[in-house]
């Protein structure tokens, strides 16, 4: 209420009152049975300094964790691929370890987070990322799949994180890429918002591209697909959710979410056309298979997922249809 009477560009106002009523107890998290954060990352250099972390963190879990089960769910790293830490410094190892101290339970979804909390004596769950999950929601009709979709993003990646990145050398990259599988393939590019529609657009003009609006139309979309080579780690999560194998390129840990669901990664700097043509072909030579594998690795996610929760909150007096 307070934040509409706020004149427009009050950030340093905004977050103000953001921290004064997350301490004050007057979030809207304050009668829930359970607070669950799921997704997103959660660990990367100096994110104790980040802006939900005083506000939701230290403000809302800490006092909350006292009385309501807070979980965190699929919590990821993202540290720059030639900078990954072995170490942290001393503020994040505190803020990382008081966020795990303060949860009923937390479950991580690339090996380096289970890495840096197991540093810190933590014992987290290792599983797939919970988006796996998600075309659970949107069953799809038997399909033909036709398509071998692409997901580009300018750079690579969300960020550069002072890497360097070439654009325009990853550009030229996927051109050349995509000049010689669509002799062979029909190809789609499968945009999640408009920078990416754009890009496409610009990188390939006469390929076409989809920009679903709901997470209905994606799936259905989606399940047009074969294999898929993509630049945004979620397009790789949510074509596994439908048994349709892709490859990640990127430039983060980030991509390690999707190692660990067993498919190829790629540094966005070591990418090359001969690279991506030669792991496609392996994508689509083993399609029946790692078709049945995703889809069974689906299955035991939903259960291992489902197991830590009843217990978790069973531990608490929690019912889980409540939350």
């Amino acid at each position: 209420y307070w934040m509409k009477l706020l004149p427009a560009k009050s950030y340093f106002a905004a977050r103000l009152i953001s921290r004064l009523t997350a301490w004050a107890g007057l979030s809207v998290l304050e009668s829930c049975d359970a607070v669950v954060q799921c997704g997103a990352p959660v660990y990367w250099t100096d994110c104790h300094k980040a802006e939900w972390a005083e506000i939701f963190w230290r403000g809302i879990v800490r006092r909350l964790s006292k009385r309501t089960p807070v979980i965190n769910l699929a919590a990821g790293s993202c540290y720059p691929w030639e900078r990954i830490p072995t170490t942290l410094n001393s503020k994040d190892a505190a803020y990382i370890k008081r966020i795990y101290d303060d949860c009923q339970l937390t479950s991580v979804r690339d090996s380096k987070s289970h890495e840096l909390l197991t540093t810190l004596g933590c014992q987290p769950h290792l599983l797939p990322c919970s988006a796996l999950l998600a075309a659970l929601q949107h069953p799809q009709p038997e399909r033909t799949a036709d398509l071998v979709f692409i997901n580009y993003m300018t750079g690579g990646s969300h960020y550069d994180f002072d890497q360097h990145i070439d654009n325009d050398r990853w550009a030229d990259t996927m051109r050349e890429f995509i000049l010689e599988a669509r002799t062979q393939h029909d190809l789609a590019f499968i945009c999640h918002n408009q920078a990416e529609f754009e890009a496409a657009e610009k990188l390939t003009p006469d390929i076409p591209r989809f920009w679903p609006r709901t997470s209905a139309d994606y799936f259905t979309i989606a399940s047009r697909g074969k294999a898929a080579v993509v630049n945004r780690m979620h397009a790789s999560v949510g074509l596994a959710g439908l048994g349709i194998p892709s490859m990640a390129i990127g430039a983060d840990t980030r991509m390690l979410m999707i190692e660990n669901i067993g498919l190829p990664i790629c540094y966005v700097k070591d990418a090359t056309p001969e690279l991506l043509l030669k792991t496609l072909d392996q994508l689509l030579n083993n399609r029946d298979s790692e078709h049945t594998r995703l889809l069974e690795l689906q299955d035991q996610t939903l259960e291992q997922y489902t197991s830590a929760l009843k217990e978790s909150l069973t531990l608490t007096g929690t019912q889980g249809s409540q939350t």
